[in-house]
């Protein structure tokens, strides 16, 4: 693979916070390995072999150690706002990717195989519509409902915009109704354990983080995170009649 891409310009690409290098050869991307590469691209092989073409694909490894995958091309949405058919189209890509792993073979009892960071930073638009779900190095075995939370947190970014509470939870109810999951068990006990699980890494990388800007990204991160989870805790009971609870 390398050799076939000798010919090509290395083009850095920007504005990830997982991968410690991310560089794009031709058609692929070359990118240093994650803790859990060996059960992600188990997942990108399975998500190939059910047609599912939203995600890239794993092509292999580098002579330098990298893992190989397929490029998706356009623009990742960084401060512009989405409507509600392009929040639509995000959602259903990932009901795609959650339909195709419910025969995932190392699902260990799980529903299906989740994403876990499948928010507005990790999905490619082309044309103004959503095409593809890249990064995903924490991908494990869980509940559809977790990711449907941590979507409906990072995309309506609830407690973080001006919008009246009625239109929010409106949104939300029909974002749920959307995926098909508007009597979802656990959607609140879901957006809490994801807001708490990126709050402890963020507040981790304030504390002990020796880059400044890590650490000053963090800081307002937090800031937003509790901002989120208080507006969670405001409308607990309004959360718990959208989901049936």
């Amino acid at each position: 693979m390398s050799s076939s891409d000798s010919n090509n310009s290395i083009i850095p690409l920007t504005g990830g916070g997982t991968a410690a290098s991310v560089v794009r050869i031709g058609n692929y991307v070359h990118r240093s390995l994650p803790l859990n590469h060996v059960f992600t691209h188990k997942v990108l092989k399975h998500l190939e072999e059910k047609g599912v073409d939203e995600v890239p694909r794993f092509i292999g490894m580098s002579e330098k150690g990298q893992e190989i995958l397929t490029y998706i091309g356009g623009e990742v949405p960084r401060g512009w706002a989405l409507n509600e058919k392009q929040v639509e189209g995000c959602l259903m890509m990932m009901k795609r990717f959650h339909d195709a792993c419910i025969d995932f073979p190392d699902l260990k009892g799980a529903e299906t195989i989740v994403h876990q960071d499948l928010a507005p930073w990790n999905v490619i638009f082309r044309e103004e519509n959503p095409v593809g779900i890249i990064d995903l190095d924490d991908c494990r075995p869980g509940k559809r409902v977790e990711d449907v939370a941590y979507f409906l947190w990072t995309f309506l970014e609830f407690g973080n915009v001006e919008a009246e509470e009625e239109q929010m939870l409106k949104q939300i109810q029909a974002l749920c109704q959307c995926y098909g999951l508007q009597h979802v068990s656990g959607l609140v006990e879901a957006l809490f354990n994801q807001q708490s699980r990126i709050l402890s890494f963020r507040e981790n990388v304030v504390a002990t983080s020796s880059d400044p800007v890590a650490r000053e990204f963090s800081a307002v991160a937090v800031e937003r995170i509790q901002k989120s989870m208080k507006w969670v805790r405001q409308n607990r009971g309004r959360l718990g009649e959208i989901s049936g609870q």
